[in-house]
């Protein structure tokens, strides 16, 4: 297994929102058992998938918050640049935004190509979202939203609830298990030794709820 680029969202985005769909799922199906003893089937269903449901769009918003704000940075940035009066000015302004210790390898030459190709292609920045912004919100919502399915499964064919909470408890770690081996792989861990890692934190998170009474 490992993480395809889907649309805009990198492996690492994928991932963290499959997590977060899973560890909401555990959350809030443990503290509706919590909150009513005599829970039904139905009601962990409608509660772990429409919690789900509105997570996933709250996420794709707060995406497209920080889409923006980072395109009006990067405008700001490009504003400064192409304003400093001397080759001193737009170093220091590149010095605050450049990777650190980028700086020191950049010789006169270099920074004053590097300023030319500001001034010449700086309009090309913009601050407003993009097509690309809008699929990878769409995509986030997605995600939470299937990733969601294979959770609630069981609440669609156990009738009893505890059994049924159980199950996706249990069905809620492999899949971490599986999103750590996928995502040892990207970033060059042993795999199976990511995915007991993600599996171990599923477990604790479940125990937690099961302790807590859900």
């Amino acid at each position: 297994m490992s993480f395809p680029r889907i649309h805009s969202l990198d492996p690492l985005e994928t991932a963290s929102e499959l997590l977060f769909a899973v560890i909401m799922t555990l959350s809030v199906t443990a503290a509706v058992a919590i909150g009513n003893k005599t829970v039904d089937t139905h009601e962990l269903l409608v509660a772990a998938f429409g919690c789900n449901i509105a997570w996933g769009f709250v996420d794709a918003v707060v995406y497209l918050i920080n889409a923006r704000m980072t395109g009006a940075r990067k405008v700001q940035v490009r504003n400064q640049l192409i304003s400093a009066p001397t080759p001193e000015a737009f170093r220091a302004v590149l010095d605050d935004v450049a990777p650190e210790g980028l700086m020191n390898h950049l010789d006169t030459a270099a920074l004053q190509n590097y300023r030319e190709f500001v001034g010449k292609n700086g309009a090309l920045v913009q601050e407003k979202l993009t097509l690309k912004d809008w699929r990878a919100a769409g995509a986030i919502w997605l995600l939470d939203t299937i990733a969601t399915l294979p959770l609630v499964l069981p609440f669609l064919f156990i009738d009893a609830a505890q059994v049924a909470l159980r199950t996706t408890q249990l069905v809620a770690i492999v899949m971490m298990f599986w999103l750590g081996i996928g995502l040892g792989r990207w970033v060059g861990y042993p795999p199976v030794r990511m995915g007991f890692s993600f599996a171990a934190l599923g477990a604790a998170v479940a125990i937690i709820c099961i302790a807590l009474g859900g």
